[in-house]
């Protein structure tokens, strides 16, 4: 087994390159379930309510939906004034008014 040599600072700036490639694949991964959440909220526009279920009023991807409900807890997430703000926050993910 050999044991790898770098120069003084090589071995920071190998591992400042590796975190800042990991943060952009972070962002580019945000990015695209953002996207993907705003197409759903376009397509869920008109929609009629679904019985039993009430009517979409919010598409927002999975793991900011996830946070929201680590940060706030479960009782946030069916709080009409809560889901009102959020859709004032991020009007992109808004499919009908409450």
């Amino acid at each position: 087994m050999s044991v790898m040599h770098f120069a003084p600072g090589e071995l920071n700036d190998l591992i400042v390159k590796e975190l800042v490639s990991g943060r952009k694949y972070v962002d580019a991964q945000e990015k695209a379930r953002e996207r993907s959440a705003a197409q759903e909220a376009i397509a869920a526009r008109g929609h009629k309510t679904i019985p039993g279920l009430g009517k979409l009023a919010i598409a927002i991807p999975q793991q900011e939906y996830f946070d929201l409900l680590g940060k706030y807890g479960n009782d946030a997430m069916h709080d009409r004034e809560f889901l009102k703000d959020l859709q004032k926050k991020e009007p992109q993910f808004k499919v009908a008014s409450l």
